[in-house]
């Protein structure tokens, strides 16, 4: 259910907002049927089925073993997660990174799906009131069961949707999330950029201290990918390239300026796609959501991207 706060010896504190972004991809509401299946854009279908599998696995693999908590994040047995750490962890386990253990985040990701064309790995999310406020999510599992870390009293466990009043009368919407959170057949440039930004961040202990300042660290996951930034400073970085003005124009392997008053640039990030970006500040590096960053009143830090990249 929905957290105010999960406290983790391995994750910074997250500040929620209600930052919006348009996923420009695919959009419906959630009461619309659709007459035909939805295509895969992405191309990577072969893949995404074993992904989801994979996850699906991880997910059945820790019932009995993790306990419902709404404020602890504990990924070593006996394990405690909320309804969306425990996504984030199977997601995790299994090579995606989601940056973000919020359900409301994660129905900003990927495309709208309808209940009738559920697949394995799509995430589904309900109220705690029939039509309400997206407070909880779960993972499509295939014949009409989902698997969840439902509450306190029934940890982990898998779910009927079509026969659970709870489930009949709460339903929300779904995404479709692993074709966008993996890398596209064949995979682009933003992709690559995007994969080395995680296996960076991955193996942050090992990287020099001049890749982890937030222009050291876009340098270094571009340089790794044979695509050399020779700006030095933020300002020059923002020189670079073409302007995307708005975040729901973004694309993969984009650089995200972050700003705290509107005008003046104090970091930036790598778009690693689904709202993610992964940047360094301060001697770390880490990944978030971009509705993380908010200034004081509540508005978006996201001042502008420069698209650098080609073939995009």
């Amino acid at each position: 259910m929905k957290k105010r706060m999960i406290k983790t010896a391995v994750a910074t504190t997250i500040l929620f907002s209600a930052f919006s972004f348009e996923v420009p991809t695919l959009q419906a509401t959630h009461k619309a049927e659709a007459a035909t299946l939805i295509p895969n854009p992405y191309n990577n279908q072969t893949a995404v089925n074993a992904k989801a599998q994979a996850i699906i696995n991880t997910a059945k693999s820790l019932i009995g073993k993790a306990t419902y908590s709404n404020t602890v994040y504990k990924k070593t047995y006996p394990y405690e997660f909320s309804c969306a750490s425990y996504i984030n962890f199977i997601f995790g386990q299994n090579g995606i990174n989601l940056s973000t253990y919020d359900e409301s985040n994660y129905a900003q990701m990927g495309y709208y799906v309808p209940k009738n064309q559920l697949q394995p790995g799509d995430l589904v999310f309900s109220s705690a009131t029939p039509g309400g406020k997206i407070n909880h999510v779960a993972m499509y599992i295939g014949n009409n069961k989902i698997i969840q870390m439902a509450d306190p009293k029934q940890n982990i466990c898998i779910t009927d949707i079509t026969t659970t009043p709870y489930w009949i009368n709460n339903y929300i919407t779904a995404r479709r999330v692993l074709p966008s959170l993996m890398d596209a057949n064949p995979a682009t440039f933003g992709d690559h950029i995007s994969d080395i930004a995680y296996g960076e961040l991955n193996n942050a202990s090992k990287l020099p201290a001049s890749s982890l300042t937030h222009i050291g660290f876009v340098k270094d996951v571009f340089n790794k990918y044979n695509t050399p930034i020779s700006a030095t400073t933020l300002t020059g970085l923002m020189r670079m390239g073409t302007t995307i003005s708005v975040p729901s124009k973004l694309r993969k392997g984009d650089l995200v300026f972050l700003s705290s008053n509107g005008t003046t640039a104090y970091s930036v990030g790598i778009y690693t796609g689904d709202t993610r970006i992964v940047y360094a500040y301060n001697g770390k590096a880490n990944t978030r959501v971009l509705s993380d960053f908010q200034r004081a009143g509540g508005a978006s830090q996201f001042l502008t991207a420069r698209r650098i990249s080609y073939g995009q």
